[in-house]
């Protein structure tokens, strides 16, 4: 069952991540995107097999930085590259496999070269994505809100181990998603402070 639970959280990150590309992107963003949900799932299996999802999660958290970023977005994704391959070497069983993969997908970004632009005559889903590039923070929100009804499932059937591992992965990514939100706030904040100095001048 657990397994299953974490196959449906690939799924619903997986289309929460691919969405976000359907605006104008560096084609380079591809496969960190690819990559990115690797990390994701490497961190619910991280807590399968009793490792700390810290490295993974840490891997995610600046594959998403590197999607959303327009500047250093090339530094954020080696520096995940290096915390994947940093998990490979520290931990043990399925999250070395989805950490190796991760890797590979980073190591080919830096040959994907121009911009891809895709379109969707789809009003609901040109929604979706427009409140994805807003915030950001939901592509941590949603995982948090998935890990933590699985650990109150396994804690209701009396795996408190899983429970725990599960609730400490979640709250990773709930400060994830409130640093997100702080660095949007920061962001807007700053737009409406030099618009308002640009209707004084």
């Amino acid at each position: 069952m657990t397994k299953i639970a974490l196959l449906i959280y690939l799924f619903g990150c997986a289309s929460l991540v691919s969405v976000q590309l359907l605006h104008r992107s560096r084609f380079g963003k591809f496969p960190l995107a690819l990559a990115a949900i690797f990390d994701l799932l490497a961190g619910g299996f991280s807590c399968y097999v009793g490792e700390d999802p810290l490295v993974p999660f840490l891997a995610y958290a600046l594959g998403v930085a590197a999607l959303y970023m327009e500047k250093l977005w090339v530094l954020a994704a080696f520096v995940s590259l290096g915390l994947s391959m940093y998990g490979v070497a520290v931990l043990r069983g399925e999250p070395v496999t989805l950490l190796i993969v991760a890797a590979v997908f980073k190591c080919v970004f830096p040959f994907f070269k121009g911009w891809l632009f895709l379109k969707s005559e789809v009003r609901g889903l040109v929604s979706v994505v427009g409140y994805l590039r807003e915030n950001p923070q939901s592509l941590f929100i949603f995982p948090f809100i998935v890990l933590l009804a699985l650990a109150a499932v396994k804690f209701a059937a009396g795996d408190s181990v899983m429970a725990d591992m599960l609730a400490a992965y979640a709250y990773y990514q709930l400060a994830g998603g409130v640093f997100a939100a702080l660095i949007v706030a920061v962001q807007e904040g700053g737009g409406l402070q030099r618009s308002e100095n640009r209707r004084r001048v």
